[in-house]
């Protein structure tokens, strides 16, 4: 988790504070007022759902693939996000995406790994 708590990215959003037991793994990040790509693409019924032309499209891919490549870049490639989906991908003030729940893939493959015999 300290590799997690390291990074630090205009796209990739801070992780504030964990949790993390045998049966729970919890990881809490500030709240994005413009919300997730899934919420803003799906939203909670047709009317809600957000027409993106293809400029803040960009933006969002833009920003999103910074986010990525940073984390991927950093601990000597020991950190990958592993869960790249539209609801861990959060909208910043200007529509850029900044990625979420990266660093899970690491903790949970850790704590399933086979035991040595």
């Amino acid at each position: 988790m300290e590799l997690v708590q390291n990074v630090r990215h205009e796209n990739v959003v801070e992780l504030r504070a964990y949790f993390y037991s045998k049966d729970e793994k919890l990881m809490l990040y500030d709240h994005y007022n413009k919300g997730s790509v899934h919420a803003l693409l799906h939203g909670r019924s047709f009317e809600n759902r957000a027409n993106l032309d293809w400029e803040t499209r960009k933006r969002i891919a833009l920003g999103a693939a910074r986010g990525i490549a940073h984390i991927h870049t950093q601990s000597g490639a020991k950190l990958v996000h592993g869960n790249i989906k539209a609801s861990n991908i959060f909208l910043d003030s200007q529509h850029y995406g900044c990625v979420s729940e990266y660093g899970l893939t690491n903790m949970i493959s850790r704590y399933h790994a086979p035991e040595s015999q």
